[in-house]
């Protein structure tokens, strides 16, 4: 069920995506205990980047899909950044489309895989239908 909590949030998320400078605009916003603890955007790959994942202990999972596209998704920066603990906690994840409205921003198989990996319970993402909670 989702909560005006998670609106707040997701908002939260979709002005975060508005700081992206790729052509698809990703945000994603982490929460523990209804608090931040980490934030990030898609980016396109660079050399500061490269240095922030390159010992990343979920490097070996997004490597294939690293090596076929030009940016890093949100989740990841997101979880990179974190630099902590992800037990327990809330990840959301936001596309922002043109004119600001939200997009299909359910993470992708990689990103899922390494959601999985760092033991976030829950995602809340857009899809046709409107806010979706996942529990992992």
């Amino acid at each position: 069920m989702i909560t005006k909590n998670d609106e707040y949030w997701f908002n939260f998320a979709m002005k975060t995506a508005e700081i992206s400078q790729c052509q698809f605009r990703h945000g994603a916003v982490i929460l523990y205990k209804r608090k931040p603890i980490s934030l990030g955007c898609n980016l396109i790959k660079n050399r500061n980047i490269n240095k922030l994942i390159n010992n990343a202990p979920y490097n070996k999972i997004a490597e294939e899909r690293r090596n076929r596209s030009d940016q890093i998704h949100a989740e990841v920066v997101a979880i990179l950044r974190a630099r902590t603990d992800l037990k327990g906690t809330c990840l959301y994840s936001a596309r922002c489309r043109p004119r600001g409205l939200p997009g299909n921003s359910a993470p992708c198989e990689s990103c899922s895989q390494i959601i999985e990996l760092t033991g976030i319970s829950s995602i809340v993402f857009w899809d046709n239908n409107g806010l979706k909670k996942v529990f992992v």
